[in-house]
């Protein structure tokens, strides 16, 4: 029983490992835009945390990069035409972000292309196993929630 256990968690092991590993290629990605600049376009035109301009802070620390990382992201955005950067009326030295127009169409064309990769893997997977998996990921989230490994803001507390 022992080593069939080990065998178990040794396979789990890995295809968490597998998971983990699995990052969005830019060619996934609405032409024209790297996989980085797509999660700082969301987090500013589509963040479920913040309404409106968000902060650079606010980006940086949800992508978990630099300051000075960020800023490279945000110069090419902004020259993309994709975001605009401005000061915060009540508080001059800080700047805001904002998504233009140009920015929430790119925005909508990866939502429409995430959607069409979750009807794949709905396709793929078959109703049964996606119920069933989704069983599963909510139990191994209650587990993981209830054993404190989760940081503020939802974020796993080993990212």
């Amino acid at each position: 029983m022992d080593q069939e256990l080990n065998q178990v968690q040794m396979q789990l092991q890995e295809q968490m490992r597998r998971l983990k590993r699995i990052k969005p290629t830019d060619d996934m990605m609405p032409e024209g835009v790297s996989a980085s600049e797509m999660q700082a376009l969301m987090l500013i035109g589509k963040s479920p945390h913040q309404e409106g301009p968000v902060r650079p802070g606010f980006v940086a620390s949800h992508m978990h990069v630099t300051k000075s990382a960020l800023s490279q992201l945000l110069k090419s955005l902004e020259q993309k035409g994709m975001i605009t950067r401005q000061r915060d009326s009540q508080d001059s030295r800080a700047v805001l972000l904002a998504a233009t127009p140009k920015g929430q169409e790119v925005i909508e064309q990866a939502d429409a292309m995430r959607k069409k990769d979750t009807e794949d893997l709905m396709a793929y997977l078959g109703a049964d196993n996606l119920r069933a998996l989704l069983t599963l990921l909510e139990r191994v989230a209650d587990f993981m929630e209830s054993r404190g490994q989760v940081g503020e803001g939802g974020e796993h507390a080993a990212d």
